[in-house]
């Protein structure tokens, strides 16, 4: 008898075809960690406007988005001068960014990397700057537990046999036994586990990924317009619903929906039909009125 494994659909899987330390081209996809609400900033704009006007949509960076994207645009090329960030936008909660490489991946200790390792040394990077910022390090700092970047380590992760990477590639964890002090408290990534990564396949593809990421924020503002839109139309405002309407509750604990329901169902049987149409003989013998 054989047994099949059930499928986890993820989108943090890797391709098990590509060799993510030889060259090539990706659009990567990161998410800001679930307890953060729009740490990156906030979309502003008219949707009318064009592009390129200064009022058109765009997103306005917090000082953590600004980090976020001094860190994407400089430090990645700084340790992996084969890498290229060429197109990128960085959302309230997410971001996207096409990377190439454009030849095979190597830390500046001549080790062999890839891209799972790069983009865990830029999220480790990112995340210090975070605590930094925020004064979430005080005592625990990186360089008294021990623990290296990523990318000097030179050992070669699962990322490029097509398994996600390890959550402990981009975290900080100090604990009692990796600082070596008692009461350490793990601190928190600025970044969910993992990322997405598509590759395309051809110049079409990789133009669209680029049209995608240049109208993000004019998609967001197009769909929060379409939602208002739809509630005007509809002659209720965004918090008040045609569900929060049937979800109200008449004296008795009866919503009105369902008091009609109850209504119909008191009625007598000649009364739910028209009274020129006869009954057919299974209504009849529902109703008891015999054949």
């Amino acid at each position: 008898m054989i047994i099949k494994k059930p499928t986890i659909h993820s989108m943090n899987r890797r391709s098990y075809y590509c060799d993510y330390s030889r060259p090539g081209i990706y659009h990567i996809t990161l998410k800001a960690a679930e307890a953060l609400r729009h740490p990156f900033g906030r979309v502003v704009g008219d949707i009318d406007k064009p592009d390129g006007d200064p009022d058109a949509p765009h997103v306005e960076l917090t000082p953590i988005g600004q980090m976020v994207e001094q860190e994407l645009l400089h430090s990645i090329s700084l340790h992996y001068p084969m890498m290229e960030v060429q197109d990128y936008v960085i959302m309230p909660e997410h971001m996207h960014f096409i990377i190439k490489a454009h030849r095979r991946i190597v830390s500046k200790n001549g080790c062999m990397m890839n891209l799972g390792q790069v983009i865990a040394g830029y999220k480790y990077g990112c995340n210090h700057r975070w605590w930094e910022m925020t004064g979430q390090l005080l005592d625990q700092r990186p360089e008294a537990t021990g623990t290296k970047r990523p990318e000097a380590t030179g050992t070669k992760r699962p990322e490029a046999t097509g398994t996600k990477l390890p959550e402990a590639a981009n975290t900080h964890v100090a604990s009692s036994s990796a600082a070596g002090t008692q009461g350490a408290m793990p601190l928190p990534t600025l970044f969910s586990e993992g990322f997405t990564d598509v590759i395309p396949l051809n110049e079409e593809a990789v133009a669209q990924k680029r049209a995608y990421i240049k109208g993000n924020p004019r998609s967001r503002l197009l769909r929060a317009s379409h939602r208002g839109a739809s509630h005007h139309r509809r002659g209720c405002s965004p918090r008040f619903s045609r569900s929060a309407h049937r979800r109200q509750r008449l004296p008795g604990g009866v919503s009105p929906l369902g008091r009609a329901h109850q209504s119909m169902r008191r009625r007598p049987a000649a009364l739910c039909r028209p009274l020129d149409l006869p009954l057919s003989p299974q209504r009849r013998r529902h109703h008891g009125s015999g054949m």
